[in-house]
C-alpha cells in the first residue's frame, strides 16, 4: 500500500509536463518530444487507476471495484511510460553519439572547446544510459504486477526493485555534487 501513498500527486506533474513538455530535455527533436509528451500521457491515464486501485483496496465497500484488475491496469499504462521511455533514451543517446562524432571531425574547434564538449555529452550519455538500467530493472515487476498470477519469484521483484532505488538514490545523489 505505501506505493499508492506517494501517487496522489503525480497526475498534476504528468499533465503539466504533458502541456508544457517539462519531461523533455532542451536538444530533443520533434519525435523524441512527441515520444515524451505520449509518456505523460501515458502518465495521467496511469495515476487515475492507481487512485482508484488504492481506494478499492482500502476501502472495498466505497468503490465496487476489481482493485487488482484496476492496479494490473495501471502496470500496464506504467509499462507504455518504460516502453516509450527507453526508445526515447536508445534516440537521445544514438543523437549525442551523432554529434560526438560531429565534434570529432571539426578541425576547427580548439581542442579546449572540444574536450569540454566531449566531456558534456559522455557525462549526459553515461546518465542516459544510467535512466536505461533503471528501466531495465522496473520492467520486470512491472511486467510482473501486470499479470493476474505474475511470472517472477517475489524475492526477485523484490531485488529488482531494491536495485533500481539503490542506482535511483545513487543517481540522484551523485547529481547533487
Amino acid at each position: 500500500m505505501a506505493r499508492y501513498v506517494i501517487r496522489f500527486t503525480g497526475g498534476f506533474e504528468s499533465y503539466a509536463a504533458w502541456k508544457n513538455g517539462s519531461w523533455c530535455f532542451d536538444d530533443d527533436d520533434e519525435y523524441v518530444r512527441r515520444l515524451v509528451s505520449l509518456q505523460a500521457l501515458s502518465m495521467i491515464i496511469y495515476y487515475p487507476l492507481e487512485h482508484v486501485s488504492y481506494v478499492g483496496f482500502v476501502a472495498p465497500k466505497l468503490l465496487n471495484v476489481d482493485a487488482m484488475n484496476i492496479s494490473r491496469q495501471s502496470c500496464r499504462a506504467w509499462g507504455v511510460y518504460i516502453l516509450l521511455d527507453i526508445y526515447a533514451n536508445a534516440l537521445r543517446i544514438r543523437a549525442l553519439t551523432t554529434k560526438e562524432r560531429q565534434l570529432m571531425k571539426q578541425q576547427d574547434l580548439m581542442d579546449e572547446g572540444r574536450s569540454t564538449q566531449l566531456a558534456s555529452i559522455q557525462a549526459r550519455r553515461r546518465e542516459l544510459y544510467y535512466m536505461q538500467l533503471r528501466n531495465f530493472f522496473y520492467a520486470g515487476p512491472c511486467i510482473h504486477w501486470s499479470l493476474e498470477k505474475g511470472f517472477l519469484p517475489d524475492r526477485l521483484v523484490s531485488f529488482l526493485c531494491a536495485a533500481e532505488a539503490i542506482v535511483g538514490l545513487w543517481r540522484s545523489w551523485a547529481n547533487t555534487k
